[in-house]
């Protein structure tokens, strides 16, 4: 019998990351893609605020 787990994450561009993005987008460069983006851990029920910089 197994158990499901829930894993809450918060996931976020990197400041200054849109033209790599667009870069890693049209080369199909997985690599370069996951640097732009920034996962973290949540705790669950902890809120998170979105923000645009």
């Amino acid at each position: 019998m197994s158990k499901t787990r829930t894993f809450y994450c918060k996931v976020t561009l990197r400041r200054y990351m849109k033209p790599m993005l667009i870069i890693a987008a049209l080369t199909n460069w997985r690599w370069l893609t996951d640097l732009c983006f920034k996962v973290e851990a949540v705790p669950q029920g902890k809120e998170v605020e979105l923000s645009s910089e």
